[in-house]
């Protein structure tokens, strides 16, 4: 065989030339795959139109609603729900957002007597038409409770008690009688949640002040032996405390007798969303909450001075609040059934947060707050059973 070099040169010439053109090839098919591989990333097979998403919300709001229909039927004619949605995002399989929820209701009961709370209170006293008795009715009771002879004359300390009984009586009626046929709208923070494959299949998790999970029951609603059990209660806690020697009547803590709880709380609602330009916001700075409930209680009459004041420790900082109150003789710590609203609750959790009571009536109780900024959000009971301690301010 002969060899001739041009032949050799031109089929290797001829292999290199087929070898790139497959190397170019291979190339452009694995860069055409790569780029349908990004797409097919970016859109997530499963990922959920705009109907499907529409329909998770339309499901997720008829449970939320069927749930507190079914909690709060016994006491409540439900008004309507308001829900306002953030943004739905898609994770992990798992498609999820947030939602306030407002419940709009209204007590069933049609007079204070027939609320369980008060309806406890009073049997226990054996005093169920107290609201409608004439003052010197409500001053037999009272002597009646206290063992106290009716034709005998009083000492100071005794008639304190007296007059200290029908206050609270009177008090306590009030504070529930101004949501007789009033609608109240309590808030619900809820997160919504479901896997992608299966968007009917949503699960519901409260979240609290802090945006910690919660159990969803935790705001189910007690029932009225409960809170006619609470009612009773307290009445007994109320006698008990009255029950002490003359020396104790004399210097017993004299609760700030200015207080109008009501501007208390209308402050609150004026400032809970845009905070008062006149003070100094701390949001982002350690939280606004404490400086936010000073504000409130100021605005309801308690004075400043030299240790609590705007921008003060004891002003802004939420251990220090109820701490200087109670010190001062302005408020007394009490059960969440007596807080009224105007009150404050406090709690250690995490680094310590402070809220204004701003809806007690008798079977609900919420609050109003800076960061995280709330309007009327229920307590959950966990938070009404040991998570906060609540403090009432008095007018007697």
């Amino acid at each position: 065989m002969s060899f001739h070099p041009s032949r050799t040169a031109n089929m290797e010439m001829n292999s290199s030339m087929t070898i790139k053109k497959f190397l170019a090839g291979s190339l452009s098919s694995v860069m055409v795959l790569s780029c349908l591989n990004i797409g097919v990333a970016a859109l997530e097979p499963n990922a959920l139109d705009d109907a499907t998403i529409n329909q998770l919300k339309a499901t997720a709001q008829n449970e939320i609603e069927h749930f507190f229909r079914e909690s709060d039927e016994d006491l409540y004619s439900l008004v309507g729900f308001r829900f306002d949605d953030s943004e739905v995002t898609q994770s992990d399989g798992l498609v999820q957002y947030e939602t306030t929820v407002t419940v709009s209701e209204r007590l069933k009961a049609q007079s204070v007597e027939e609320m369980p709370y008060i309806a406890g209170y009073l049997d226990e006293l054996g005093a169920s038409s107290y609201a409608t008795m004439a003052a010197s009715d409500k001053a037999e009771l009272a002597k009646s409770t206290f063992g106290l002879d009716q034709d005998v004359t009083l000492t100071a300390a005794q008639q304190n008690v007296v007059d200290t009984f029908v206050q609270s009586m009177d008090a306590t009626v009030e504070m529930f009688d101004e949501y007789i046929g009033e609608t109240s709208d309590f808030t619900y923070h809820i997160k919504v949640s479901a896997p992608v494959a299966e968007p009917d299949n949503i699960t519901l998790t409260g979240l609290d002040e802090f945006d910690n999970d919660v159990n969803i029951n935790e705001y189910e609603l007690r029932s009225y032996d409960d809170i006619y059990r609470n009612g009773a209660e307290d009445a007994q806690a109320a006698v008990q405390s009255m029950m002490v020697s003359p020396a104790w009547v004399a210097t017993k803590i004299n609760n700030y007798n200015s207080y109008n709880r009501i501007a208390a709380r209308d402050y609150a609602y004026k400032y809970w969303s845009s905070y008062n330009p006149a003070y100094t916001s701390y949001k982002g700075n350690g939280g606004d909450c404490a400086n936010f409930v000073s504000q409130c209680i100021h605005a309801g009459g308690i004075p400043t001075d030299a240790t609590w004041k705007a921008d003060s420790v004891s002003w802004i900082r939420a251990s220090a609040v109820p701490s200087y109150m109670v010190n001062k003789g302005y408020a007394t710590k009490t059960s969440y059934t007596n807080a009224t609203a105007g009150s404050f609750a406090y709690t250690s959790s995490g680094a310590g947060h402070i809220v204004l009571v701003s809806i007690n009536d008798g079977a609900k109780i919420a609050y109003t707050a800076h960061t995280t900024d709330r309007k009327d959000a229920a307590f959950s009971s966990a938070d009404l059973n040991g998570n906060y301690s609540f403090y009432v301010i008095k007018n007697y």
